[in-house]
């Protein structure tokens, strides 16, 4: 597992909310998140790329429930991508990963 200090994970939140591209960026952050041991971030990475059954999955289910009836334009889906990060928050220890204060 790589160590994941305060500052690194204050750049990706930073870079999370500032970001209006989508897959590249957002893949990088959850990526770098995962190998720091937040788990939960292999479940954004695969909503992210639809790589995955998980992420395939979340994708129809917002597109299904979608209170227009059609499915999620791209700046939409680059929000959804923004939030889950956001949403994951400053818990590290509540995650099972490690961030050292540096």
């Amino acid at each position: 597992m790589r160590q994941m200090t305060q500052s690194r994970l204050t750049e990706l939140f930073d870079k999370a909310r500032n970001t209006n591209s989508g897959k590249e960026e957002f893949t990088e952050i959850y990526t770098e998140l995962q190998l720091s041991g937040f788990q939960y971030a292999g479940w954004g990475l695969g909503v992210v790329t639809k790589e995955t059954l998980t992420g395939v999955s979340a994708v129809n289910y917002m597109n299904s429930t979608s209170p227009t009836g059609e499915d999620f334009t791209y700046n939409q889906e680059v929000e959804v991508n923004r939030q889950m990060v956001l949403g994951y928050g400053f818990q590290p220890n509540k995650h099972n990963a490690q961030v050292y204060f540096a």
